[in-house]
């Protein structure tokens, strides 16, 4: 299945128009191609399926028949994993030292990407063409649930702000650069703002940029919230979105109060690409034309819709170069059958998502604010760790917890990069090794990977 970029939003806007029966009908064979194909050209699935009868008539009722996968299995296989034998893990390695390859094709089709996660080793994922141009669509379709948002929005000139790591592979920096270069009108009016630069320096930009509509993590927003309430934030912007952590209702309605516009939330992966939208009403409606999503316990077994599931499994209907097959999600959702006043018929998902706290450290004049947003992609770029947890204590330094084959070395190395940090933003926390294991949260069991010492 290959979509040029017109085809994949005609695809994209056909699919809002289907009934539940045409849907379907249309789910089922993008399960069946990609399965089908996942066996034929994936060394690492021809074995995991081996023994297990897919041909035609494979559908979804038959998905729990297939194991379920992780990211460590996938990742410590990813030549066995992907479906193009040309593929090597070391070149790909190489080209994301570089952020100057950020949006452009590995092999002269694949945009790679990399994923931080919540529970372990970063990931790589690498998107074909088409399968990219599907994602864009679908985030193009649902950028704007309000018409009259996207008229203010052009009114204001179709300005846009997003606050990003700039130099970072993650799906967020991207998707941004992709749909600017879709349409080269937007290169002009979409602004990227350094995640990693402090405060005030991202209030100037903004100040100085006024856009029409931004972007930022909801951590980064409650603070921005506080700047516009003290007047040091000067912007009026008729829509902001949100995503990559949890956005809860107390905090989107302050945000909306405060700069008197609507707030968008969305959520998504890198894995997965855009998973599901908000809607008028604000409920996230699954993507469910090229996601499946498989709420399931502890045990793996699957609950029943509208009961809390400790984690999913993902299916990705578009990722045929990297297959995405009951990959497990550590986010507890609750799937929702029952309609929604908005019309949309596609289920609509609760999620607990990753939920992170702010660090507040001492600065030499005043206390600073450290996102965790920030802290992820200053972590997933240092070498050698398996695992790691960063925890601020109460004294306010530091505490850096590393599984690790050479702990000393990954110490150094991390210490040396949030060091930067710390110093860009002015912080005088230190940073200690601690002896102690990066520990789970016992009510989810995931790994809350940067904590503070009640």
């Amino acid at each position: 299945m290959r979509l040029g970029r017109s085809d994949a939003r005609r695809t994209v806007a056909q699919y809002r128009k289907m009934g539940a029966a045409e849907r379907t009908v249309l789910r089922e064979k993008r399960l069946n191609e990609l399965v089908m194909y996942a066996k034929a050209n994936s060394p690492y699935f021809a074995k995991l399926y081996s023994g297990i009868n897919i041909d035609e008539s494979f559908s979804i009722k038959d998905l729990p028949k297939l194991p379920p996968t992780n990211k460590a299995g996938l990742m410590s296989d990813f030549e066995g994993w992907v479906t193009d034998r040309r593929v090597r893990i070391a070149e790909i390695e190489k080209l994301v030292e570089d952020p100057a390859n950020i949006g452009k094709p590995y092999l002269g089709e694949y945009l790679v990407l990399t994923t931080s996660g919540t529970t372990g080793k970063p990931g790589i994922v690498i998107y074909s063409e088409s399968a990219m141009n599907v994602l864009s669509a679908v985030h193009r379709a649902f950028t704007f649930i309000r018409g009259h948002d996207y008229v203010k929005w052009m009114i204001r000139g179709g300005t846009t702000a997003t606050i990003v790591a700039a130099d970072a592979f993650n799906g967020t920096n991207v998707m941004s650069h992709i749909l600017a270069e879709e349409d080269p009108k937007l290169i002009y009016k979409s602004h990227f703002i350094n995640l990693f630069d402090p405060i005030p320096s991202v209030v100037e930009s903004l100040n100085k940029l006024k856009p029409a509509m931004m972007f930022a993590y909801p951590t980064l927003m409650k603070i921005l919230t506080e700047e516009k309430r003290a007047g040091r934030l000067k912007v009026s912007p008729v829509l902001i979105t949100s995503g990559g952590e949890h956005l809860n209702m107390q905090d989107r309605k302050e945000i909306e109060a405060v700069f008197r516009c609507p707030v968008q939330s969305a959520y998504g992966c890198t894995e997965g690409g855009p998973i599901a939208h908000d809607c008028r009403h604000q409920r996230l409606h699954l993507h469910d034309g090229w996601i499946i999503m498989e709420p399931v316990n502890k045990n793996n077994e699957p609950v029943p819709c509208g009961t809390l599931a400790d984690k999913w499994f993902m299916t990705a209907l578009a990722s045929h170069a990297q297959p995405i097959i009951r990959y497990e999600v550590s986010d507890r959702v609750i799937l929702h059958d029952e309609g929604c006043p908005c019309g949309d018929p596609s289920p609509w998902v609760e999620v607990e998502g990753r939920i992170e706290e702010t660090f507040t450290c001492p600065g030499v004049d005043r206390d600073v604010s450290i996102l965790p947003s920030v802290l992820y992609e200053t972590m997933t770029a240092v070498e050698g760790m398996r695992e790691y947890q960063v925890i601020l204590r109460k004294d306010r330094d530091l505490e850096l917890r590393i599984v690790a084959d050479d702990r000393a070395l990954a110490f150094e190395r991390a210490s040396k990069a949030l060091q930067r940090i710390l110093d860009v933003m002015g912080a005088t926390s230190k940073i200690l090794l601690s002896e102690d294991r990066p520990q789970l949260e016992p009510k989810s069991g995931k790994l809350r990977k940067f904590k503070i010492e009640k």
